[in-house]
């Protein structure tokens, strides 16, 4: 009698590693994510302390940092007005382009 060869497989996936291993890596990517978006939110806060002047010098709002420490605990707002404003910058240079044609 002969055995056909089967493939074992991990319970974790292909990528060959302990599905300890694999629990620890994504809890350990989480809290990461958590101390950026902390971070980002220390840093927002620091922006909020300028006068509107300053943050007219940089490209910023006063109601865009508003809006950024409105987003979600576990978002980084520093990511989220960084997004703003290059979609701003981008549908400024979209609406000069148009208007010049």
């Amino acid at each position: 009698m002969s055995y056909a060869q089967t493939e074992l497989k991990r319970i974790g996936g292909s990528t060959g590693q302990s599905p300890l291993r694999e629990v620890l890596m994504v809890a350990g990517k989480a809290v990461s994510l958590l101390l950026e978006a902390r971070w980002g939110r220390r840093e927002i806060t620091r922006l909020a302390s300028f006068d509107d002047a300053m943050l007219a010098d940089i490209g910023i709002a006063r109601s865009d940092v508003e809006w950024a420490l409105m987003q979600p605990w576990n978002a980084d707002p520093s990511l989220a007005l960084e997004q703003r404003i290059n979609r701003r910058k981008e549908t400024a240079r979209w609406a000069r382009s148009y208007w010049a044609s």
